[in-house]
């Protein structure tokens, strides 16, 4: 073999493993920038879900309001209302996509396990806001604690807001 030959040999294997160390550097590179998107989105949706659990306490279409006095609860006379208008569906807000809502009341508890019936009902104590397509993978719930008023009872009950992303 000519020095020549030896010399585009030897080059020619020096690039082959260049290009083969850049394809590991670039296949690192893109799982580390995976890993910090994927990281990024469920921080989104869960700063999302964040925003809709105080977007929900907050909307006049479901606060209580007491002789001409917004209170901080949720009326369940409304919260039926919404339920079966499907309310939040119809405002089609961005935030909503993707996600389920629910509220129930958690205290005093035996009032509601007699009742065995479908909920949306003012009588079961739960409401079904929102309800999206089934989702594949894993689910994340965030909840809060509310104050649910009925004012044909006139009683105030504790309830629990979930949003499901």
């Amino acid at each position: 073999m000519k020095k020549a030959q030896a010399t585009m040999i030897e080059t020619f294997m020096v690039l082959v493993i260049f290009f083969i160390l850049l394809m590991i550097g670039i296949y690192f590179y893109f799982q580390f920038s995976a890993k910090g998107i994927k990281k990024t989105g469920e921080e989104l949706a869960k700063f999302s879900g964040t925003t809709l659990l105080s977007t929900i306490t907050s909307m006049p279409e479901l606060k209580c309001v007491i002789l001409k006095k917004e209170e901080n609860c949720l009326d369940a006379i409304k919260l039926s209302i919404a339920s079966k208008q499907e309310l939040l569906k119809k405002m089609n807000l961005s935030m909503l996509r993707g996600k389920s809502v629910y509220v129930y009341v958690v205290y005093p508890e035996e009032d509601w396990i007699e009742k065995k019936c479908e909920g949306n009902n003012i009588e079961c104590g739960n409401w079904t806001l929102l309800k999206s397509r089934k989702k594949k993978g894993r689910i994340s719930k965030l909840s809060t604690a509310v104050s649910i008023y009925y004012p044909t009872q006139e009683k105030y009950y504790v309830g629990k807001l979930i949003v499901e992303y």
